[in-house]
This record gives C-alpha cells, sequence and structure tokens, in this order.
C-alpha cells in the first residue's frame, strides 16, 4: 500500500479502490480473504491511513476476526514507531471465519531483515472438484441475417390462407399466426432457433488456426514422448515440438490481438446510451462464473437441490400474488369496492356502450414501440417477428385486436408470463425476498397493452397530480429531485425549519389490490366497455417463475401488476394519485413562495417536505389513511427524516403507525444522498466513477486492457462519468467540489495516456479530445434547464419563473445557476429562453457550438501562458477531437 509520497492519501484511497474492484469482481463466486501490508491500522485512528482504512472497512463489511491476536507486526528502523498493520481481512458473513484454526503473529526474529513479522493463518479446508453438466438451450435468431424478402414473401404466401380458415376464434388465430411467424423466421434466418448446448468457460478463444494448431503441437508432443522426451537442443524432435509451440502461441496471440480491434471499434461506434456494449464489457473484465444459489431459504424451509428450489420459489411468487390482510389494514373500503366494481360492470353492459375499434394507425404504432433484443416470449415470439413484417401483419393483428374488443374477452394464454427473479445490489442471494421479479408477457399482449395505455393515458394524463414524475412523458425523474433542492434551498434562505421524509413503500408493485385498482380507474373516467375490458384482462392472470432454464407450475396472480409489462406505469400512477391529491389539498407541507412542493414523487418513491413536525405529522397521517385503506404497507423501519436548519426548532417524534421515523444525518431519495448540509458526498462520487472504469479496463488502468487511450477516454467518457455526476445538475455545487472532480478525472486520464503528473492540464484534455468534467456538469444544468422550460405548464416552470421574478443575483438557487452558465458561454438569458424555449435538437446544436468555442478559447490562452505548451498543436476542435499523435495510434 501506498506511503510515503506527497499525494499518499489519495494513492493509499485509490489502491482501496483497486481491492474493491477486486472484491466485486468474485464475490458472487469465491470466499474472499483480503491480506497483506495495509499499511493502516484498525486498533487505532492517529494516522490519515487508519482512518481511510476503517471507513473502508465498514462500508464494504470486511474486518479483522477475534481470532487474530492484538499484535505489533511493523517495527520502524528508527526503533521510535510500530504498530498492527498486516492483516487478514474477512467479509462479516463469510463462512470462511468458521473455518478459521488460528492466526499467528509471529516473534521478531534476527535472521528476518524486513521491518514486518509474518503473520500465518492457518484454514480448515475441503475442495470438491464439480464438473458442470452442459444445459440445452434454444439460441435467439440472429436478426441481423434475416433475408427480409423471403419473410415478407412467406407472410404474404400464407396469411391469406390463415385470414380465410379463420373461424373467429381468437385464441386458435394469434396461435396460427404465430406458427406463420416461426415458419417465416425458418425460412429466412439460418440456424433459426436451433438448439445448443451451453457451460460455463474460462475466457479462452478458440477458433480454426488455433484448433490445427494445436493439434500440430499435440501430435509433435507425442513424438517426442514416445522417443524417450530427448532434452538435447539439436534433437530434431524437440525441435519440432518447440516449434509447433510457437506456432500454437502465435495463433493465439492474434486471435486475442483480433478481439481486442473488433471491440476497440464498437466502443468507438458506441452510442452513449448503447447499455448492451456497456454491460458486455463489464463481463469481459469481471468474467468469473455467474453462478445462482444453490440454497433457497423461505420461512423456515431450506431448499438444496433443484426440485425443491423450484417448489421455494413457486411458494414465494404465490405468497406475493395473493392477498393478505395486515393488522393496520382498513378493510371497509375493500369491501365496498368489490360490490360497487359488480354494479358499474352491470351498469355499463346493460348501457351497451360500444367501444372504439383498433385502427391500422393503432397498431402500427404499438409494434414500433416494441423494443428490439428482448427475450422472446413463452412460445418464442419476439418483437423482431412483427416489426419485420409490420405492412403484411398489420391488417390482420387489427381484425384479432377488435374481435377481442367486441367480445371484451382477452384469451387465457394472453394473461400468461414468465417471470425471472433478478437478484437486488448488495442483497443475499439466499432469501426469495432479495430478488425482484421482472415479466415477459406474450409478445402481441404488449401489442394489446401499449394500445390500452395510450388510451387510458389520453384520460388520466389531464388529471394526474403535479406532484408525480415518474413513468411521465417528456418529465425526467430528476424533476422531483429538483423540486427538493429547491425546497431545501429556500428554507435554508428563509432560514426556516425543513422536513425531509422518504418513505419506503413494501412492494409497491406486487401488492395492488385489484379490486381498489379499477374502482379507481372508474372514477377517474375510464369508464364504459374499456373499463369491463381492463377489468377482464386482470382477470385469470398467471405467471410461470424461471430458474435455470425451468419453469414452475403456474402461478395465479390475484393481486399486483407485472413490472414489465406496458400497462403497469399508467395503472401504479393510477393507484397512487389520490395520495398526492390528498396531500396537496390539505394545505399541508412545504411551499416555495406559494408553490407547493409537500410530496415530489416518482412512481412509489415519495419524499415529504414540511417545515414543522406538525406539518409532517399531519401529511404522514393522510399517507397512513390513505395506504390503510388501499392495502399498501408502508415500511417506517425502513423510512428516514432528515431536518435541515434545525438549530433552536422544536422538533417533537415523527410517527407512521405507531412507530417511530428514524431521524439521521443522511438518506437517499431517487439516487440522490441528501444530508444535513445539503452538500453532495464528492468523495464518493470519485470512488464511484473509479470504481466504474476499473471495472472496465482492469485495476490500475496501466495496462488499458490493450484499447488505445482513445477506446479507453470512450470509456471513461461515455459510462464512468455519468455515474460519478448522477443528479448534481439539481445539486448547488461549490467550486471546490468541481476541482475535487476534475482532480480526480484529470487523474485518471494520465493514466490511460501514460502521461506524468506533472503534465500541463491543457495537454492533458487536448491530446485526447477530452471533455472537462465541469463543462459536463454545465451542459447537463443547460439541458435540464431547458428541458423544463420546454414544458410549460408544469410545477418546475412555475418555480423557474417564480425564481426570475424574485431571486437575487447572490442567491443559490438553480435559476442563479443557470444565468451564470448561460453567461458563461454567451448565451441568452434565462427569462429570453423561458419565453421563447427552444426544441431539443436546435438547444443541444447552440449549446455545443458555444461551448467549443469558449473551450477553444480556454486552451489557446492556457498554451500562451505556458512554456512547456509551445510545441503542442492545438486541434480545431479540441472537444472530443483526439491529438494527432493519437489518432495515428491503432484503434485497439
Amino acid at each position: 500500500m501506498p506511503s510515503d509520497s506527497k499525494n499518499a492519501d489519495i494513492e493509499y484511497k485509490d489502491t482501496l479502490a483497486q481491492i474493491d474492484e477486486m472484491i466485486e469482481k468474485y464475490k458472487d463466486t469465491h470466499e474472499i480473504i483480503v491480506c497483506g501490508d495495509m499499511n493502516g491500522s484498525l486498533d487505532r485512528s492517529s494516522t490519515p491511513h487508519d482512518k481511510i482504512l476503517k471507513t473502508f472497512c465498514k462500508e464494504k463489511c470486511i474486518g479483522n476476526t477475534e481470532k487474530c491476536p492484538v499484535k505489533e507486526t511493523f517495527y520502524h528502523q528508527n526503533g521510535m514507531s510500530k504498530g498492527q498493520i498486516d492483516y487478514f481481512l474477512f467479509k462479516s458473513n463469510s463462512e470462511i471465519i468458521n473455518k478459521i484454526r488460528q492466526i499467528d503473529v509471529l516473534d521478531t526474529d534476527p535472521e528476518n531483515t524486513s521491518d514486518h513479522v509474518p503473520v500465518i493463518l492457518t484454514l480448515n479446508s475441503q475442495l470438491k472438484k464439480v464438473r458442470e453438466k452442459a444445459t440445452t438451450i434454444i439460441a435467439k435468431p440472429k436478426w441481423t441475417d434475416c433475408d427480409h424478402q423471403i419473410y415478407k414473401e412467406v407472410i404474404n404466401k400464407d396469411l391469406p390462407k390463415l385470414m380465410q380458415k379463420s373461424k373467429g376464434i381468437i385464441e386458435q388465430d394469434i396461435r396460427n399466426l404465430e406458427k406463420l411467424l416461426h415458419k417465416a423466421g425458418e425460412a429466412a434466418i439460418p440456424k433459426y432457433r436451433r438448439k445448443i448446448k451451453i457451460k460455463s468457460k474460462g475466457k479462452a478463444i478458440w477458433n480454426e488456426q488455433i484448433d490445427k494448431a494445436s493439434k500440430q503441437s499435440k501430435n509433435a508432443y507425442k513424438v517426442w514422448r514416445q522417443h524417450g522426451a530427448p532434452q538435447e537442443r539439436s534433437n530434431e524432435l524437440k525441435i519440432k515440438m518447440t516449434a509447433a509451440k510457437r506456432i500454437l502461441r502465435k495463433a493465439q496471440r492474434q486471435a486475442y490481438a483480433s478481439q481486442r480491434e473488433s471491440t476497440a471499434g464498437k466502443i468507438m461506434k458506441a452510442s452513449n446510451a448503447d447499455t448492451k456494449l456497456f454491460y458486455k464489457l463489464i463481463n469481459m473484465q469481471r468474467k468469473t462464473p455467474l453462478t445462482n444459489t444453490k440454497i433457497l431459504k423461505l420461512n423456515e424451509k431450506t431448499a438444496e437441490d433443484g426440485p425443491s428450489i423450484m417448489n421455494i420459489w413457486q411458494e414465494h411468487f404465490q405468497q406475493l400474488a395473493t392477498p393478505t390482510i395486515e393488522e393496520n389494514f382498513d378493510t371497509e373500503k375493500l369491501e365496498l369496492v368489490e360490490i360497487q366494481n359488480n354494479i358499474i360492470e352491470s351498469i355499463e353492459r346493460e348501457k351497451g356502450q360500444g367501444i372504439d375499434l383498433v385502427n391500422v394507425k393503432e397498431v402500427n404504432k404499438a409494434i414500433e414501440k416494441l423494443k428490439a433484443g428482448k427475450a422472446p416470449d413463452e412460445d418464442g415470439i419476439s418483437a423482431e417477428h412483427y416489426k419485420h413484417g409490420m405492412e403484411e401483419l398489420t391488417p390482420f393483428i387489427v381484425h384479432l385486436l377488435n374481435l377481442i374488443l367486441t367480445y371484451l374477452d382477452v384469451p387465457i394464454f394472453l394473461k400468461t408470463g414468465i417471470l425471472t427473479p433478478i437478484l437486488k445490489k448488495e442483497k443475499d442471494k439466499t432469501l426469495p425476498s432479495s430478488y425482484r421479479g421482472i415479466t415477459v408477457t406474450k409478445t402481441f399482449a404488449k401489442i394489446l397493452q401499449s394500445i390500452l395505455k395510450d388510451r387510458v393515458d389520453s384520460v388520466f394524463n389531464n388529471i394526474q397530480n403535479s406532484l408525480q414524475r415518474g413513468f411521465t412523458e417528456g418529465v425526467s425523474s430528476l424533476c422531483a429531485a429538483f423540486l427538493t433542492s429547491e425546497a431545501i434551498e429556500e428554507s435554508k434562505k428563509l432560514k426556516i425549519l425543513l422536513i425531509l421524509i422518504t418513505l419506503d413503500a413494501e412492494k409497491a408493485f406486487d401488492k395492488l389490490n385489484h379490486e381498489i385498482l379499477f374502482n379507481k380507474l372508474y372514477h377517474y373516467g375510464i369508464k364504459g366497455k374499456l373499463w369491463i375490458l381492463l377489468r377482464n384482462l386482470y382477470k385469470g392472470m398467471s405467471i410461470k417463475v424461471k430458474w435455470e432454464g425451468q419453469c414452475t407450475e403456474d402461478v395465479m396472480v390475484l393481486q399486483g401488476i407485472q413490472q414489465g409489462a406496458k400497462l403497469s406505469t399508467t395503472l401504479y400512477k393510477c393507484y397512487n394519485n389520490v395520495i398526492l391529491d390528498s396531500i396537496l389539498k390539505s394545505g399541508l407541507g412545504a411551499c416555495i413562495g406559494d408553490i407547493q412542493v409537500p410530496a415530489p414523487t416518482c412512481a412509489d418513491d415519495i419524499a415529504v417536505l414540511a417545515n414543522s413536525t406538525a406539518d409532517a405529522q399531519g401529511i404522514l397521517d393522510i399517507v397512513q389513511h390513505h395506504t390503510s385503506r388501499d392495502l399498501v404497507k408502508i415500511n417506517p423501519t425502513k423510512s428516514e427524516a432528515v431536518l435541515y436548519n434545525a438549530k433552536g426548532s422544536n422538533i417533537s417524534t415523527l410517527q407512521f403507525e405507531d412507530n417511530d421515523i428514524n431521524i439521521t444525518n443522511e438518506t437517499k431519495h431517487l439516487g440522490i444522498k441528501r444530508n444535513e448540509q445539503n452538500r453532495a458526498n464528492i468523495s464518493e462520487r470519485i470512488r464511484t466513477g473509479r470504481a466504474t472504469i476499473y471495472s472496465l479496463l482492469g485495476a490500475g488502468l496501466h495496462v488499458r486492457r490493450g484499447f488505445s487511450p482513445m477506446v479507453a477516454y470512450k470509456l471513461w467518457r461515455t459510462y464512468a462519468v455519468p455515474r460519478s455526476i448522477y443528479g448534481l445538475e439539481v445539486m448547488n455545487l461549490l467550486a471546490k467540489e468541481k476541482d475535487m472532480l476534475e482532480l480526480a478525472e484529470r487523474k485518471i486520464l494520465r493514466q490511460i495516456q501514460g502521461l506524468p503528473n506533472n503534465t500541463a492540464n491543457m495537454a492533458v484534455y487536448t491530446l485526447v479530445g477530452a471533455e472537462p468534467i465541469a463543462i459536463t456538469l454545465d451542459k447537463n444544468v443547460l439541458t435540464f434547464f431547458m428541458n423544463i422550460v420546454r414544458n410549460s405548464g408544469t410545477i418546475e416552470c412555475e418555480i423557474l419563473r417564480r425564481q426570475i421574478a424574485f431571486s437575487d443575483q447572490r442567491g443559490k438557487d438553480f435559476i442563479n445557476r443557470v444565468e451564470k452558465t448561460l453567461s458563461k458561454y454567451n448565451l441568452k438569458s434565462s427569462s429570453y429562453y423561458i419565453e421563447n424555449p427552444l426544441n431539443k435538437i436546435e438547444w443541444k446544436r447552440l449549446v455545443g457550438i458555444k461551448i467549443k468555442e469558449y473551450w477553444k478559447n480556454e486552451c489557446h490562452n492556457e498554451k500562451m501562458e505556458k512554456t512547456s505548451l509551445k510545441y503542442i498543436e492545438i486541434q480545431n476542435n479540441p472537444l472530443n477531437e483526439a491529438h494527432n499523435i493519437w489518432k495515428s495510434v491503432k484503434k485497439q
């Protein structure tokens, strides 16, 4: 570990970040022991390294064990200092701790010339060799190899026959359509949905050249062994064997070089939104056999074999999908809505009011919205099946959907789905509750749900509460974070108390009551046969749980909405809307001027804002009243409160369901940590960015996994920077905090370019065409500002108009940061743009031009000031355009 240097603390943190990346890489497949000279002590806090090490161990839940004696392991040569700085560190929940026999710290010895004494760990361990069986799967079709003409010809040939044979039996017609899609796929795509055997494997590359060279090398070795394995260098058999080995190694090196070059090319072409490539690259670095848990525990049951584990999964998700009445629930509303819903359905059926039939435009729009590249449904149909034959298929799909709308009958097989449990971050993988269920519904059902969603949205969007910022077109989830930030700044400016409470909804999507949901929909204006159809869609719904290629029996879904289904987001907002309406009508909670912001919300993430404990408690009581009647559980033990400007305020206890809300120094809302000082934790964000780039390029960055600096920078820019600065556009950053981010970025850029630490800052940026992180922050602020301005009727835009009218230039609210940024890049004032908003493309182009002009001037000015830069040529566009010196390097 780093010790004596000018930047020892920074280097020490950097080394710990590299260790952290190794822990992350192997934590799911190995028991981890961190051992060595830590150059910091866990038994004292006298040096910066001691404090940094303790913080690291606390965050990563690793530490020493009681079996290790407290004894000095280091003796300085000057004889003045000593301490215990050599350790074996273990995860706190690691099973390997129980296998420790003993840990010995040896005494000093005259023959030991080191400053350190040996520390010996003795373990009881038994190694088992496990041979993994190959799994047979159906490979996804390669739609890039699809012959579109053949695909359409097959559809055009057989579809008229299918339509003629149709007897109006919806399920049979849809199944026949799916058979036709498979037939077209088989004709147009080579090796369509073939069965293949897979098993986990290492990183080795194998191709025809390596296979041939390997066989020749083995044959040469075999002949050499048969003749007594002569060791003389001049022996002909020895020479042939050595030559064959060299040919094999050459073929392997060429294969790896070709792979690197191919990957680098893809990276340079990748867009900033190419998340699939991101995770592919993550896996290249972190690749370890991804093993699912072999043990699953539910209540007092423990499953250790395949059939038992499948039974546990089925039981767990059946429990989630079955309504249960908690002690604090008020069931009176449920009893009433069940009666009401039956009466409503009878009335609506008697009315005989029709439902608007589906048209070609609606179907085409729904098919276009289907996301390509996703997993196929239970019957192997994916979005591409419909997208590649959209023009030919649409008339028949319109016919089938109109049959469903006419008879108000959704076939049972369209109500099924395949649910895959996805482990939540940092959760115990032996507990089913640690997993989030993501459901893949029938692709045809996605088309139906997409059309129904648009119709529901056309009604509900007009009455959606202004505080709900989740799942809303044209609105970012950061808008809810913006409301929170501005409320905090307003309270600081007025020097009044502000209470922020984050509420934790337990299994929010999984436990919505269907009867209450559709009763709410009716009262929001979703009436007639559309309401009946939506209700029928959720009757008889079922899922199968998929795990390691196997599926459980059907699990009947009696409550909840599927995460991953098209309609789910809109239905959840409808369910939650009454809470926000009631809070606004109460008049309780925080305000910015006369604009109410008592509960900024994104989907199920509610943040309560109030200027007194009385108001805060009042809002909590409103939430409790509605959640108990809606059969939704808020977990008070996981809900937290942070106080701002609390000095001298009379703070009473806050309660939810007779449980005290924990008042803490820091809480998290929408991925942004909020603390009492309203400061961004820059050190943690730097660690996040560093960990991200290490996961892509390897700990230390010194080898860059064979990539050129241009490729390495592309990864840093595309994936690490957004993670490290997420949400900072709504935070008021200090100048020194921006400097910390820039310092960390320049360190990374120096490493990936192999530049010394004293290289001029401008050279560090311009050589690789890097955009300074401060400029990125400015761009994010301007982009967010224009997004708000374009949505003129929103609560965020009202706040901006108020800030323009009343804020002074020394204020710390958002509009002042915007004004400074606009002025910095010679753009017009915020008041101009709020009256004359630009569209997304126009604004992006204008901001891009102004920033390029600004940075080019900065580069030339610094070059004039520093003699060390006189030989460097500034590119015409120093932003995002690498210097010719790096362009001349092969992109690998």
